[in-house]
Formats: C-alpha cells, structure tokens, sequence
C-alpha cells in the first residue's frame, strides 16, 4: 500500500480513504470515512522519505500531540494520528471545505482595509491560541489559510498544517536549506534559520500586506535581495492604504522584538477598523547637529495610547470649565 494507492484502503482499520485532496511537499492529502463514528475527515499521508527520516520519527509523536491540543474556531482540529500498515506516518484532521486565500485573491482581487482586518483578526486569534501551546506555524502563507464555503460572505477563515512544518524542517536541515516560502519569511529566519511567534507575525503583515495591494509585497527572485528589502521596508509600507501602515508596518518590523504579539496585532487591526483612534503618520524630526557641550535629544515617538489619553483629559476639562462656568 504506496502513499500514491491508498484509495479504497482502510487506514488503521477504521478510515476508509474515498478519495484524493490534494498533494504538497509534505506528503498527500486524502478525504476518508471514519467508520467508528460516522464521519467524513482529511487524513494526510506523510510521505514514504520522510516517514522513514528518524528525526522526522522523533519529533511527529510530540507535534501531533501538541496539534490535537491546539482547539480554536480558526484552527483545524486533528483527531488522530498513526502509522500505516507499511510504516508511512499520517494524521487524521477536521475536512473543510473552502478556497485559499490565494485563490480567493486571484478572483476577487485586492481587499478592502475592512476586509483586510477581518481576516487578520482571525488568524491572529489562531496564532494566539497556537503560540500559548508553544506551537510556531513556520510556513504561514496564501496558501495555508482556508476561507471557508459555508456561511457564504462571511470571510470564515481556517489555518491549515499547525505543527506540520517543524517534521518537514527536521527532514530538511541536514541539506542546510532553509524551510519556508521566501516571501513571507521574515529576515531573521532567512538569514539564521530562527523560527519564532514573532516570525509568524512578520509572515502575517506578508500576507495582509498582498491582500491589501492584489500582489506580492516584495518582488525579487535572490534571498540575499530580499532580505535586504525585508530589512529597509519603508518603500514597501508606503504603498500601504494609510489607515493599515501603522498596524501592518509594526508586523513587518525587521527587529523581532519590536514586532507585536499576536493579541497586540489584533488590537492595533481592530482599533483601526472601528475608527475609534486615529493613526496619524508622525514623521521621526531629524536630529539637531551634534555639540562638544549638548548631546541629541532622544526622538519623541507619538504612542496611540497617548493620543487617547490625552483627548480624554482635554475633554474632561472642557466639561468643567463648562459646568463649573454656569453653577457661577
């Protein structure tokens, strides 16, 4: 029974493979019928060379336990995961039903700043739930990100191989490549292969960035270019609707840890959304020239939280000055 000949097979003696998904670079995807409690579910077959890597064997056990924790709305959830009669490993997950994002992108074109954080808000809150599990996607792209058939017009999103890409990287490591799609790799993986939260992030302004401009945010073939781009992306960002700069220019930053988490870049979409705070573009001063006696002040950087507070102590003195100006 080859990964290429499984349907009409029964895997584990309970899920009878009906039919073909899909292909990638980890293996094949399968629609199946659970028999033990009647249901359709996708099952991906790792493939045969990378079954039989033992690094790939060392580390499954723990990443299919750590996925089939993982339990949220915008996750897929995985049932089961084994060893198949002739030793190919493979995962039994939750079948949806929906197109890529790259794919919706293709048909619908470039999205609107509204369309845009909605569809942010939800992978954040994916990334957030896998992150507290210790779980890096490493490969969040397009093409991970399901939009769901059903309700129609709603947008509902689903985040495809949680855990999946760390078996593919253990299998890949000793070529020294790097595991990733190079345009949504965020500079430090490029350049020392460190996979973190903070890279999803930058993954993440990738892809609202492409959905944003109908294209790629960064064009350029070489990876050493690239990253060069990654690290100076002030052009890129300026392409940017205004009001998304700010949030998706925090994700983009080249220094991890100045990148938001995955909570805080879900706040910054949402606040731009509703409109509730503006998010004006405060240009950095130059600074003064530098003397023998004075040093440089530091730049003031406008933070928002500042412009809220700030509007609600002038407010509130208005107030007074009005209802104290009548009691007289």
């Amino acid at each position: 029974m080859s990964g290429e000949n499984l349907i009409g097979s029964v895997i584990a003696d309970r899920f009878e493979v009906l039919a073909k998904i899909g292909q990638g670079g980890m293996g094949t995807v399968y629609r199946a019928f659970q028999r033990s409690v009647q249901r359709e579910v996708a099952i991906k077959v790792i493939k045969p060379q990378l079954s039989r890597d033992s690094r790939v064997l060392q580390h499954f056990e723990r990443e299919a336990q750590l996925a089939s924790k993982l339990s949220q709305p915008n996750t897929v959830s995985v049932f089961d995961y084994g060893t198949t009669a002739d030793g190919q490993l493979f995962i039994v997950m939750e079948l949806i039903k929906g197109r890529t994002l790259l794919q919706v992108l293709g048909e619908d074109g470039k999205f609107t700043p509204d369309r845009v954080v909605r569809i942010g808000s939800q992978v954040c809150d994916a990334l957030e739930a896998a992150h507290a599990l210790a779980i890096v996607h490493r490969d969040l792209k397009l093409e991970n990100v399901i939009v769901l058939d059903h309700p129609r017009g709603r947008d509902l999103l689903k985040v495809l191989d949680f855990g999946l890409a760390k078996l593919f990287s253990e299998a890949s490591s000793s070529s020294g490549s790097v595991v990733g799609t190079p345009r949504y790799m965020a500079p430090e993986v490029a350049t020392k292969g460190k996979s973190s939260p903070a890279s999803d992030i930058y993954a993440l302004g990738v892809i609202l960035a492409e959905l944003t401009l109908g294209g790629p945010l960064y064009i350029n073939d070489s990876l050493r270019e690239l990253v060069e781009l990654k690290l100076h992306p002030e052009p890129e960002i300026a392409r940017l609707p205004p009001p998304l700069r700010r949030p998706l220019g925090a994700m983009l930053d080249p220094d991890p840890a100045m990148r938001p988490t995955a909570a805080q870049a879900r706040t910054l979409l949402r606040t731009v959304a509703d409109g509730s705070i503006a998010f004006p573009i405060v240009e950095k001063p130059p600074p003064p020239p530098k003397t023998a006696t004075t040093s440089p002040p530091k730049p003031q950087r406008v933070r928002w939280p500042f412009l809220v507070l700030l509007a609600a102590a002038l407010a509130a003195a208005g107030y007074a000055y009005w209802y104290y100006g009548l009691a007289a």
